[in-house]
Order: structure tokens, then sequence, then C-alpha cells
């Protein structure tokens, strides 16, 4: 083995520097891009908002934009549901009113949060600084849809132990209200 001349006794420790450099900057990158692309997710987040139609118990429109309330399934509107001793009760309809009554003449600011496959924009919704979406499931109008988000599952917990709306009674789970229907439908056509 040959001795290391002196410029390469110089050169040794630069290049590792050189080197430990470039791979602390490699191995920052997917930090530096992940929290770009974050802030532009962020800024990307557009708002609706307005006076608000509610069209059932977890659809609004404002503005000629149709909103689902992102996170929860209300009851639909022809639902029934029963209380414990007093029989059947319009629930569908009554979410409704209820969604109404806290949207009614006030300003509703809805975080645009996607799309649905009916083409629906996905909101997480507010009135006066309340989160509508939670409130429908926490006063027992909606049931937290962990389908899709479990935002709501504490407020769902509440109406629960409450007692509250739908937990009166018996309540049969909107998506499975609407999944029996259609199943009818299709058994009556054939």
């Amino acid at each position: 083995m040959q001795p290391m001349s002196e410029k390469g006794r110089l050169l040794r420790p630069l290049s590792s520097a050189v080197l430990f450099l470039v791979a602390a900057g490699l191995l920052a990158l997917p930090s530096a891009v992940s929290s770009r692309t974050a802030d532009t997710a962020e800024s990307e987040t557009s708002v609706v908002s307005g006076r608000a139609k509610v069209l059932d118990g977890d659809t609004i429109e404002i503005a000629g934009t149709r909103i689902r309330l992102e996170g929860i399934d209300a009851p639909e509107s022809a639902q029934m549901c029963s209380r414990k001793g007093t029989g059947l009760w319009p629930c569908g309809k009554d979410a409704t009113e209820h969604l109404k009554r806290m949207t009614s003449g006030r300003h509703v600011a809805c975080d645009d949060v996607g799309e649905d496959r009916y083409g629906r924009t996905l909101g997480w919704c507010t009135v006066d600084g309340l989160d509508i979406n939670a409130e429908m499931v926490r006063s027992g109008f909606a049931w937290a849809f962990v389908r899709y988000s479990t935002r709501y599952v504490a407020a769902e917990r509440e109406a629960r132990s409450a007692e509250a709306g739908i937990w009166q009674g018996e309540a049969e789970p909107a998506w499975a209200f609407r999944e029996r229907r259609r199943n009818a439908r299709v058994r009556d056509r054939g």
C-alpha cells in the first residue's frame, strides 16, 4: 500500500464533510416537501359561506352549492323512529327541522373538504363558531358516520348517554334504511 499524499490527507476530511452535508440534506428533503405540501393543501381549502337553505338533516345549500355535512348521517326525511313507550315519531323530519332552527337567518361557513360520489361538496360547517355537524350528532339528530370519519364519535357517545333524539328508543341507522329501501325497489321491479 502506498503512503497517502499530503493532498489526499487534506481532501479526505473535506470529502467526508461534503458527504455528510449531502446526506443530511437528503434526509431533510422529505420533511421539507411534506411541510410544503401541507401548507399548500391548507391554503387551498376553500370555505363556502352565506345563508343556508336546509334540504334535509345532513344537507344544506349555500349560494347554489349543495353541501353534505361531512362525518354525520341524519335520518332520511321519510324515516320514522321509535320512542320508548310512546310509539313512532318522524325522526327524519325532526332532524331537518333541528338543522333549520340552528341555521335559520344566520351566516353558515363550511370548510370544503372534498366531494361525495353524488357531486355534493362535503363540509365541516359552523354557525357563530358552533360546529353544526357535531351539534346534530350531540343532540341525537344524526349518527357519527364512521365509515367516512371518526370525528363525531364522542358527540354520539354523549347523545347515547343522554338518550337524546334517535337514542330515545329504536332507530334504524340512515345507511341501513337507505339500503333496505333500495333493495325493496329492486325486488319490486324484478
